[in-house]
């Protein structure tokens, strides 16, 4: 089963939500490859490795995030910490 079909099938995402998402997915920064990696290989979620003082877990547990949601919004944190941790801290996600 591709990512598409899980999202939809297993989360929930609308068509468009999931293959923007896939798209997402598919250019994470390379210190998130393993975390999805290992998500593809074993469906585990939970990661505590912190990026800019964010994880997966906290970003889970603060923001209401899924799985998801949480990693490419590390990707963003990752990427471009200028705009995501002021919107982050502003409550805009």
């Amino acid at each position: 089963m591709n990512i598409k079909n899980i999202l939809t099938e297993k989360y929930g995402y609308s068509e468009q939500e999931a293959v923007l998402m896939a798209s997402d997915l598919s250019v994470l920064d390379p210190q998130l490859i393993p975390i999805y990696e290992r998500w593809m290989e074993t469906g585990e979620e939970e990661n505590s490795q912190e990026f800019n003082s964010y994880s997966i877990d906290s970003l889970r547990l603060e923001y209401g995030m899924n799985f998801f949601a949480a990693i490419t919004t590390l990707d963003w944190i990752v990427k471009e910490p200028e705009n995501a941790l002021p919107a982050l801290k502003q409550g805009m996600m």
